[in-house]
């Protein structure tokens, strides 16, 4: 597994130039991401109020993988994308309490590539989540897509909305949003395999979440904020 530098950011910019980095914890409530290169990073935790801005500049590259818990937090981010920029952007959360989490993404430029997946997972408590991809005028060439799923365990509140304001016919743009319950088959199954109802639910809940990172240290042993 290849090596990645483990950072604390109290600053409120952080310039990340063909690297490799997880965020272990932010702590400034603004955080503005500068982006050249091929940057690929991870995120465990964020501060209950935390807007991070993400800048991709010209022919950048970025993968970013969020997992963390949601307990009444309030996440916005923003991102703005320069020209031939990649951007896969995977957000991986349980949510407690009320929590809040919008995406918006403003594409003003040309030969973008924006991937936003989203996977929530319930743990006692209700979400609001907003995407919104907004392609501007006289763009062209630009993909964009949104896939945001929701699991619910206690049949709690889940609130999403996928929003596309295009103003261009030159777009690929599409989006899709889920919310469903633990498969009856799917638990079925793990309990026939000697898993109690409890360990089945937990199996399901982290292959939901950690399907879509792309991190190998997330996926095998990074774990969000509890």
């Amino acid at each position: 597994m290849k090596q990645m530098n483990k950072l604390i950011v109290e600053q409120k910019e952080l310039i990340l130039n063909n690297e490799d980095v997880i965020i272990d914890k932010i702590l400034s409530e603004e955080l503005v991401l500068q982006v050249y290169g091929n940057v690929s990073c991870g995120v465990l935790s964020i501060p209950s109020i935390s807007n991070i801005t993400i800048y991709l500049h010209d022919n950048a590259i970025f993968n970013i993988d969020l997992f963390v818990h949601l307990n009444e937090v309030k996440n916005q981010i923003n991102i703005y994308s320069e020209f031939q920029t990649k951007l896969n952007l995977n957000y991986a959360c349980t949510f407690k309490n009320s929590s809040y989490l919008t995406i918006k993404n403003h594409i003003k430029n040309n030969e973008t590539e924006t991937n936003i997946t989203v996977r929530a997972v319930e743990d006692n408590g209700k979400i609001e989540i907003q995407a919104e991809g907004i392609i501007y005028e006289d763009t062209y060439s630009n993909f964009y897509a949104e896939d945001i799923k929701a699991l619910v365990i206690n049949n709690n509140s889940v609130s999403i909305s996928p929003n596309l304001l295009v103003k261009t016919n030159a777009v690929l743009a599409n989006h899709n949003a889920t919310i469903s319950n633990i498969e009856k088959n799917d638990l079925f199954y793990l309990e026939s395999k000697g898993l109690s109802k409890e360990s089945a639910k937990k199996v399901i809940k982290t292959g939901f979440l950690k399907g879509i990172l792309k991190l190998e240290f997330l996926k095998l042993g990074g774990e969000g904020n509890e």
